[in-house]
């Protein structure tokens, strides 16, 4: 489950200076137990920042880039924890799988 942060000066003035985003998009709440995002290690706390380049501004524009991908595909999402900035692969599930 994720939503959007509230707005931090100091949080900003960092993803400006050490990312290419001007602002954090999502904030990850909960993570459930084996779906793709507990996979590739996000936990709750992690902003993501964009998908595939592209800035997330809120949990629809990520949802959308999420289904525009082919089952089995995978989008590069940029992740921001503490102060790390990182690159994680998230694959869209096969059709025969459950994605929430």
């Amino acid at each position: 489950h994720m939503t959007t942060p509230p707005r931090d000066p100091d949080q900003a003035a960092w993803l400006q200076k050490n990312t290419p985003y001007l602002r954090a998009g999502i904030v990850i709440i909960t993570v459930d137990p084996g779906k793709e995002a507990q996979k590739i290690d996000l936990r709750p706390g992690d902003l993501i920042l964009g998908s595939d380049g592209q800035a997330v501004a809120e949990v629809g524009d990520l949802i959308r880039a999420m289904k525009a991908l082919d089952p089995g595909k995978t989008m590069e999402l940029d992740v921001v924890r503490g102060r790390s900035y990182l690159k994680k692969s998230l694959r869209r599930p096969d059709s025969g799988e459950r994605s929430e």
